[in-house]
């Protein structure tokens, strides 16, 4: 990645550059993505670990002594309001649950604090009825802003593009980004 460094934790992966599912209601492999990429087999280890807890394990060390430039955090499918078979019922509170313990130890973090970090969570699909796409994005100069305009998450790859300093590919090229509607 151009130099950069890159993380991908999943909550429930038992070991890194996990290849196969978890438990039903655990760790997907098809949401980490660096599994798949097999020019990068020696840095898939280093690059996509388990996420481990608010208390001890990867991100909760790294949030401690300073993320990688570019970070990406998956919950499992029990807490990614889609679910399991295996999962609670109740799956937009099982989701909102996860985020109100992850997000104060991300909000809290020096990076976050100091301006380094810009958090998006999206959501990968819209409804049956409609493809709006919820996204939130939190940094530490926006303040209350909502925009209507039209994004996708071609904008979610350009704005990681430009604040990596990178090259835009594919969709990105022709992308809104994120930072001009929202002023970062």
């Amino acid at each position: 990645m151009a130099g950069k460094e890159y993380r991908q934790y999943s909550e429930s992966m038992t070991t890194k550059c996990q290849k196969v599912d978890g438990t039903p209601g655990g760790y997907l492999v098809r949401h980490a993505p660096a599994a798949y990429y097999t020019s990068e087999v020696n840095r898939c280890p280093v690059w996509d670990v388990p996420l481990g807890t608010t208390a001890a394990g990867n991100l909760h060390d790294d949030l401690a002594s300073g993320l990688a430039d570019f970070s990406f955090v998956t919950p499992n499918a029990c807490h990614d309001m889609h679910g399991a078979t295996t999962c609670a019922t109740d799956l937009v509170k099982n989701g909102d649950d996860w985020l109100a313990l992850w997000m104060p130890k991300i909000i809290s973090s020096d990076d976050f604090q100091n301006s380094r970090l810009l958090v998006i969570i999206t959501w990968d699909e819209g409804s049956t009825t409609s493809n709006h796409i919820p996204t939130l994005i939190l940094g530490k100069t926006i303040q209350g802003v909502t925009s209507a305009a039209p994004y996708n998450h071609c904008s979610t790859l350009r704005t990681a593009e430009e604040l990596l300093k990178l090259p835009l590919i594919g969709c990105a090229t022709t992308a809104a980004s994120f930072r001009t509607g929202f002023h970062f």
